[in-house]
């Protein structure tokens, strides 16, 4: 049988005594540790490892609550709190409960001056149901540790009405909180393997027509419709039968409701159970929305790339022939740059509107998955739809958008990979149509391209060079050539050309033609050039020691990259 390790936290050593020797009383249970407060607490959490917390309220040096919402920041473990406080205490547990706790002790309550078994078997058996039920974790979604907050409310309000013949002075707080909380409150018992309802207060149901006097007396399924009753009876006979606080949800003429069940015992023996239920209609739209907006894009509404790869492998596993077409828009980023934000905003806007429809394929998804790229899933029976469906895109991309005083002119680079035969694999048929696209804006835009092996190996080619040459500088790969520059009326050399050229161990011999323009586009240009500019003056003024004309080298044409060279002009004196 498993033993569960147990923490105890309180400033008073003896209440830490009087917690273990009330944990010693069940097997189950070891205590491994103590701490005197919420910053020693945390510290033993790490060191020890419990499986389970009490955790005092008022205590020096980071006082419970405190202490709580960095064990479930940072070491969550369930956590049952135990105070001292007679007035403001269901505020205080209410807190509680919602940073993170599992349950709330008072321990006037818990040790009596009278010892009271059943308070203290209910302790025991409360310690362990902590144990099994979910931990609330603080980073949570807040809509989901919203409805978690409800759940928490309702746990706290069942444990307030069994508790109510010894904490009557809660009755009306309890009240107000039924009310705030839209709540319904039952109790009912078994009889006759019927559950029979012996109290009903809330106005929850009042617009489905099931009021308090047509409840009392009556059983579940006499007030609930077959098929809800079916669905909630197996809830009650667990919470008549096991003794634990369950819950449950249900939908209802278009609303949802939480259901918390508690049942309450008496000399050991369960006499019924409490029920609260409250509407979470809100809060289920609200989560609703938030998975919508977890898979859609919500500038324009389009689905992001989350649905992306279930399009494909639902289309593989159909047979089906489809087409990834990955559109991007030419010269956004400087549009948006030129013109406000909320501009850019709408040009995407627009863009994702035209791509939805103007389409003669029925069978298209379209998909945004980036500032300015977009994606079209496209089923097709032909090469010549496929060239149709690409050639509208063009088209209506092309078409000026007014916005306000401006005329817009966009036009986009299309990269198109095929399903079979480019490949089977959605992740590579999204990069081959990406690699296609990338083409076609390297070719100047405005155009569709369709993916190929030269085009693979190309743009293969190209990652190699831009990989290897981020290193070529520290493994110095990189030599000079001097080209001299002669004036020949006068045979005479008047000055020399420096020329860069990149030996590469992996990749051989590269010429300045593949390597210069991807120095450009990554920046790399500016360190190569600054090496080139020391080594050629390096070596003029070495040709300057040795005895050559300081004049020779005087007149070099000015530095240029767009010959694909890189020029030293002046030298070292």
């Amino acid at each position: 049988m498993r033993k569960y390790r147990v923490l105890i936290v309180d400033d008073s050593i003896v209440m830490r005594n009087r917690i273990a020797t009330l944990f010693e009383q069940d097997e189950q249970f070891t205590v491994v540790g103590f701490a005197v407060n919420g910053a020693n607490a945390l510290d033993k959490i790490v060191e020890l490892q419990p499986d389970l917390v009490t955790l005092d309220v008022e205590m020096p040096e980071l006082d419970g609550l405190a202490a709580l919402r960095q064990i479930m920041t940072f070491h969550p473990v369930p956590v049952i709190m135990l105070s001292s406080c007679t007035e403001e205490c269901s505020n205080v547990a209410l807190q509680a409960l919602e940073l993170g706790a599992m349950d709330f002790f008072q321990k006037e309550t818990l040790f009596q001056r009278t010892q009271n078994a059943l308070i203290e078997e209910e302790f025991l058996l409360r310690c362990k149901t902590a144990m099994r039920k979910k931990l609330f974790l603080r980073n949570e979604t807040s809509m989901l540790g919203k409805e978690q907050s409800i759940k928490i409310h309702l746990e706290m309000l069942t444990f307030l009405l069994k508790m109510e013949e010894d904490m009557l002075h809660f009755h009306d707080e309890l009240q107000d909180q039924i009310k705030q909380q839209n709540g319904l409150l039952v109790k009912f018992h078994q009889e006759n393997h019927k559950f029979i309802y012996t109290t009903w207060q809330g106005s929850l149901f009042d617009r489905l027509g099931i009021k308090e006097r047509n409840a009392v007396g009556k059983d579940l399924f006499t007030i609930f419709p077959k098929d809800k009753a079916n669905f909630m009876a197996p809830y009650y006979q667990a919470a008549w039968d096991n003794e634990e606080v369950i819950d449950f949800e249900t939908e209802w003429h278009g609303y949802y409701y939480l259901t918390v069940l508690r049942p309450i015992r008496r000399d050991g023996v369960i006499t019924e159970v409490i029920s609260l239920t409250v509407d979470i209609t809100e809060s289920r739209s609200m989560e609703e929305r938030i998975r919508y907006l977890i898979h859609h894009d919500p500038l324009t509404g389009l689905p992001n790339r989350h649905g992306l790869s279930k399009w494909i492998e639902d289309a593989i596993a159909q047979q089906e022939r489809f087409a990834v077409v990955f559109v991007n828009l030419d010269h956004f980023k400087l549009a948006n740059e030129i013109l406000v934000h909320d501009t850019g905003d709408r040009i995407l806007q627009v863009m994702a509107r035209r791509l939805k429809n103007s389409t003669m394929i029925k069978d298209v998804s379209v998909f945004r998955v980036g500032s300015d790229e977009f994606i079209g899933l496209v089923k097709h029976h032909s090469l010549a739809e496929l060239e149709a469906f690409a050639h509208t895109i063009v088209q209506s991309i092309n078409q000026p958008i007014r916005i306000q005083d401006h005329e817009i002119y966009m036009s986009p680079s299309i990269g198109i990979s095929q399903y079979p035969q480019d490949d089977m694999d959605p992740d590579n048929l999204i990069r081959f149509a990406d690699i296609a696209m990338e083409y076609a804006k390297e070719l100047g835009g405005n155009r569709v391209q369709y993916f190929n092996s030269q085009i693979y190996a190309k743009i293969e080619r190209r990652i190699k060079i831009e990989k290897h040459l981020r290193k070529a500088l520290e493994k110095n790969e990189f030599i000079l050539v001097y080209q001299p520059q002669v004036n020949l009326l006068e045979n005479q050399i008047i000055g020399f050309e420096s020329l860069i050229r990149w030996e590469s161990p992996e990749l051989g011999r590269v010429s300045p033609l593949e390597f210069i323009p991807i120095a450009e586009e990554t920046g790399l240009i500016y360190p190569i050039g600054k090496w080139v500019l020391r080594e050629a003056c390096g070596q003029n003024k070495s040709w300057q020691e040795l005895g050559f004309p300081a004049q020779l080298f005087e007149r070099i044409p000015d530095p240029s990259f767009e010959n694909r060279s890189i020029l030293c002009e002046g030298y070292l004196s």
